[in-house]
């Protein structure tokens, strides 16, 4: 185990292959791999979570996960930030209303650099390249003035700088006219400007940069020390991170995208990571990035790869249009797969794959249509993800992503237990016990996500949030705590959600919750009272009588289906009929207390289980 780890954190390259606009922000890891610089985006609320998500039981019309996540709101705030390696903090290093590029880090890992769009006191706009020598010292190397703002500058966070090997220039994008400016990192001088030009990669010596150059096909391109005319290498296609450079300097390793022949809309993409020689243009096939797991003829939106210097350990993602996603481990020597690791939702692509020098762990994105997704962690031998959390708009995605995640996976099942009229039969988002059966793959999915999300929702000084976040992250927290089993605390979390409750509807579906809680525990003493409460209420359907050419007809009223009190009441009767056949076997333990001996106190129950929940009700109608 610990000799793949040092194998590992020999040197790693990361390259990413996405169709344009779909770009993933990417992941900078510092030299020594302590710290992981990226950027987040703080976006107006939007999708599931403005709604009542909680009492929206999902159907059949539930979004898939990816499509709920490229809901997106303007953006209000981006942000950089450095997270420590083993996730124990992160530090904010800007916060700005204008776009921001992702950030780099300089050869020694002792500055960060970064672009911002910037508006001036005098109301003026430009663009800065600003080098963070430290928290709270800074200064701006390269001012662009800009004629005026740009929607299309909000993809800023998918570009980077990129800071020479030998520390000398930054290559940094420019944005009137469109391309990338090399600048010396110690006066901000501009040495050259190459228009139409992005992604930028220095060699190890900083002598030569490669870049991609748009048109219509993306060409790699070197230039060379001196400055001069940049030299074509090679077509390869769209791409969206950096190509990397060998140990050596001699050959790029890059992801070359062969477009063929078909929809315009949806290109087919013949994904292969090759080895350019960096004189002759000449290059190497290392790797067919497609997998027979996705069929004949797949269209691929995105590809990530990380591999190491050696070429021996191959890590990558791909994605087919967002049907499905995989993430492998491949030894490229013996074309092995040495590991494949679990996908959080087929339908979630995984991005800006990045490997920290050490080794150890890889970060990554997750729904990276969006650009900024969720960022996390996750150990290649374990294949433990680890969620990064630096600020509450981070919080939020995450848990909007697992809700999501959850949703889709519970409306999979819904075709089992739907009504007549089509009403999925619970009282909340919540599946009722029996729902998905134990230890199937949807149930243990579920477990899973309520196990990720638990941790997400607890975090310090919740008290200073505002009244709409601190409500989602305690329907959150009650949520992910059902999902996982831990039905003690879905009750001590259901009394703290029940004064929110604003609608008779809702406190009717918290009552039936609270029931489907006390089922799943088996304690069904405390469940029967609110099940047959809840039955006694449910008025009879009303129709309305109307006269048309074609002779009297009865329609249905509109109102919302009370169904779900009949779906509990069944399980009820399922769960005391179990409860019974299991009672008529004989498992006495003679040698243990027995209740109604004399030597334990017979249960007690409470009068009234279904407390405060009568008094909040209107009176039952007549």
């Amino acid at each position: 185990m610990q000799h793949n780890r040092r194998g590992l954190g020999a040197g790693l390259i990361t390259l990413i292959m996405t169709i344009p606009g779909c770009w993933p922000a990417p992941l900078a890891w510092s030299p020594d791999g302590k710290w992981l610089a990226y950027v987040t985006i703080d976006r107006t609320p939007t999708g599931i979570l403005t709604t009542d998500w909680l009492y929206d039981s999902p159907g059949a019309d539930t979004p898939e996960p990816r499509r709920e996540m490229e809901r997106l709101g303007e953006p209000t705030e981006y942000r950089i930030w450095t997270t420590r390696g083993d996730n124990s903090g992160s530090v904010q290093i800007d916060a700005s209303p204008l776009p921001l590029t992702s950030p780099c880090w300089n050869p020694r890992g002792t500055a960060l650099a970064f672009g911002k769009v910037a508006r001036l006191p005098s109301g003026a706009v430009e663009f800065q390249i600003v080098v963070q020598d430290a928290p709270d010292r800074r200064r701006i190397l390269v001012r662009q003035p800009l004629d005026e703002l740009k929607s299309e500058w909000q993809k800023l966070p998918t570009m980077a700088p990129a800071w020479s090997g030998d520390g000398r220039y930054l290559a940094v994008p420019h944005l009137q006219p469109n391309g990338l400016a090399i600048v010396r990192a110690d006066t901000g001088q501009v040495v050259k400007t190459l228009d139409d030009a992005y992604l930028p990669s220095w060699s190890p010596d900083g002598s030569r940069l490669a870049f991609v150059r748009g048109g219509e096909t993306e060409g790699l391109y070197c230039l060379d020390a001196g400055f001069g005319s940049p030299r074509l290498l090679t077509e390869v296609g769209p791409i969206g991170q950096a190509p990397s450079w060998s140990r050596d300097g001699q050959h790029i390793l890059t992801i070359r995208g062969l477009a063929q022949p078909g929809d315009v809309l949806k290109p087919r993409l013949k994904a292969t990571l090759v080895r350019v020689h960096a004189d002759s243009g000449q290059f190497e096939l290392v790797r067919n990035l497609e997998n027979n797991r996705f069929g004949a003829d797949p269209i691929l939106s995105e590809v990530s790869a990380a591999l190491d210097r050696d070429g021996e350990n191959l890590f990558f993602t791909a994605s087919n249009g967002g049907l499905s996603t995989i993430m492998l481990w491949v030894h490229t020597r013996t074309n092995s797969v040495r590991n494949q690791f679990p996908a959080l939702h087929l339908s979630i692509p995984v991005g800006a794959l990045s490997i920290q020098p050490t080794g150890e762990q890889l970060a990554l994105r997750l729904g990276t249509g969006t650009g900024t997704g969720p960022i996390a962690l996750m150990d290649p031998q374990t294949t433990k993800l680890t969620p990064i959390i630096p600020d509450l708009a981070s919080r939020l995605e995450w848990i909007r992503m697992l809700v999501a995640l959850s949703r889709h996976t519970i409306a999979l099942n819904s075709a089992e237990i739907q009504t007549k009229t089509g009403v999925p039969a619970r009282p909340t988002s919540l599946p009722i016990p029996g729902e998905t059966p134990t230890n199937s793959e949807l149930s243990n999915r579920l477990r899973t996500i309520g196990t990720l999300g638990g941790p997400i929702c607890e975090r310090e000084g919740d008290l200073t949030l505002d009244a709409q976040s601190r409500r989602i992250l305690l329907e959150a927290k009650l949520y992910f705590a059902y999902l996982r089993g831990d039905y003690e605390s879905s009750l001590t979390l259901l009394e703290e959600v029940e004064p929110h409750a604003q609608t008779r509807n809702h406190r009717l579906k918290l009552l039936g919750l609270r029931a489907q809680i006390e089922l799943a525990k088996g304690d069904l003493d405390s469940a029967t009272p609110a099940i047959e409460y809840l039955q006694s209420i449910v008025k009879p359907r009303v129709f309305r009588y109307e006269t048309t050419p074609s002779g009297p007809v009865l329609t249905p009223e509109e109102r919302e289906s009370l169904d779900w009190p009949k779906a509990l009441a069944t399980r009820l009767v399922i769960a005391r009929e179990t409860t019974a056949e299991e009672d008529k076997t004989d498992h006495t333990n003679f040698d243990a207390p027995q209740p109604g001996l004399g030597l334990d106190p017979p249960p007690v129950f409470p009068d009234s289980p279904i407390r405060p929940f009568p008094r909040r009700f209107e009176s039952r109608p007549q």
